[in-house]
């Protein structure tokens, strides 16, 4: 579901951008916001319509204590002609299973998840400091003495 989300705002955007060019030279100035507005709404309900019909992720069945569900499924996705016995599907069933148990002990409450965007955040807000001060030192380096003549600084001058 996360590619898909991905590939639909990839063709909504190409494709309001054609719908706009083509319903531009309509003569009706309502049909021209209307249609291409109608059109776009064409792949939310596509979306909608996927959720009823794709299988529940394994990963949130796991982490739900859905175990046997999450298995079947694994095993439905990953069954390839070549293997006949789903090694590779056991396989990357048992990294799911052992994961989901990490993620079971760690803390998801929303005050750890705060803490984390906020140090992400300062630290964002740091690393653009640094490059901020590097960056002007640079450009007054390269070019302060253009901007700076000794002649400009004279008594002279003023």
């Amino acid at each position: 579901m996360v590619g898909l989300n991905g590939i639909n705002i990839a063709l909504g955007y190409a494709l309001a951008s054609y719908m706009g060019l083509a319903f531009f030279y309509q003569n009706d100035p309502v049909s021209q916001w209307r249609s291409p507005l109608g059109i776009a709404l064409i792949w939310p309900a596509l979306m909608i319509g996927v959720c009823f019909i794709a299988p529940e992720s394994p990963r949130f069945l796991l982490m739900k204590g859905r175990v046997e569900e999450a298995k079947a499924i694994t095993l439905r996705l990953h069954r390839m002609k070549h293997d006949p016995d789903d090694e590779f599907a056991r396989g990357e069933f048992y990294q799911m299973a052992k994961q989901a148990e990490i993620d079971r002990t760690l803390d998801p409450g929303w005050v750890r998840q705060l803490h984390e965007m906020a140090l992400s955040i300062w630290l964002t807000m740091a690393a653009r400091d640094v490059q901020t001060t590097i960056l002007s030192q640079a450009l007054y380096h390269g070019y302060g003495l253009r901007f700076h003549r000794p002649e400009h600084w004279g008594s002279s001058a003023q």
